[in-house]
């Protein structure tokens, strides 16, 4: 009986240290789960409709983009204006992409070292659905340079330094160093995030582009079995191959708002084609400053400097050209 009673209680002493055990590992795991992470941002990207960011020692300075159908938009004053998709999906995938390397602080006290605190930073907010899937803070951002004397894999291959950025979820105190210069992609520069596309197909679609001229300065480019004609007669390949290469692929950064130009257009351009809706592209006479303003059919929310860039000799070339 006392042999039994040994055993028993034995069993139960075996018992009750193997549920100690477990529980401190339960314990630890739990720790380091609130205390690292293997990824910040969990996000369907197919769902989001919403990312907004700005910085929090100016909330009323910030960058919203909406998504409605399948379009995304920013919100400029009390309208919305197209925004570049490409941009978009570069935010995203730079969220979604974000890993931890190491904790770089555990509790507020090293939020302001770190800089991201109540009062500092850039939060980016991402909703679906009207609510908040994602509130990340970006704080501080750190440079390390190369260390010297290493020899590199390749002798040609320039040794580069190490970029870090520092992050923190909202209502969470860790701190997490993690790969990039995220600020660099989260500015508050409005009109780096808009469409700044006038034209955007596949350059050997298009088969004829118009120019409309004052006076009798008009002209047509067409092609016909392969080649390019100015109204009717051969033009040199090669140069027409490149103007039509620059017009498909048009771009620019210089927006312009609020500028006092005429309401008749003194130059237009009209490309035509296959696989798209033809393009209309119009030159406004403006200011000394801008010389033109220029809108284009295919981004009806932009009007752009025509000075700048010299985007409309870039456009309305003359007969010579070709």
């Amino acid at each position: 009986m006392f042999n039994k009673l040994n055993i028993k209680t034995l069993l139960m002493l075996v018992v009750l240290l193997l549920v100690m055990v477990l529980a401190m590992y339960y314990f630890d795991a739990m720790k380091g789960e609130r205390t690292f992470r293997s990824e910040l941002v969990s996000i369907d990207t197919s769902k989001v409709d919403e990312i907004s960011f700005f910085p929090l020692n100016n909330i009323e300075k910030n960058i919203d983009f909406v998504k409605t159908g399948n379009t995304w938009q920013l919100k400029l004053n009390d309208k919305l204006v197209k925004a570049d998709p490409r941009v978009v999906v570069n935010l995203l995938a730079t969220l979604i992409n974000l890993k931890p390397e190491r904790v770089a602080a555990t509790d507020k006290s090293q939020w302001d070292k770190y800089e991201v605190g109540d009062s500092s930073g850039i939060i980016v907010r991402v909703k679906q659905g009207g609510e908040i899937v994602s509130d990340l803070i970006i704080g501080k951002f750190s440079y390390q340079q190369p260390k010297g004397g290493v020899q590199q894999q390749n002798p040609n291959q320039q040794a580069r330094g190490k970029m870090t950025s520092y992050v923190r979820l909202n209502k969470e105190d860790e701190v997490y160093a993690v790969e990039g210069y995220l600020k660099m992609n989260f500015t508050m520069d409005f009109n780096n995030y808009r469409d700044k596309a006038l034209v955007d197909v596949n350059k050997d679609d298009i088969t004829t582009v118009m120019f409309d001229y004052p006076a009798d300065s008009s002209f047509k480019l067409n092609k016909q079995n392969g080649e390019w004609m100015l109204d009717g007669m051969p033009v040199d390949s090669v140069k027409a191959a490149s103007y039509i290469s620059i017009i498909s692929r048009l771009m620019s950064y210089d927006f312009v708002a609020d500028v006092q130009h005429s309401d008749t257009p003194e130059y237009k351009l009209t490309i035509e084609g296959n696989n798209f809706t033809s393009v209309v592209i119009n030159a406004f006479p403006a200011d000394t400053t801008n010389q033109f303003i220029i809108k284009s059919s295919a981004n009806p929310d932009g009007s752009f400097s025509g000075a700048k860039s010299d985007l409309t000799g870039k456009i309305f070339a003359g007969r010579s050209k070709f």
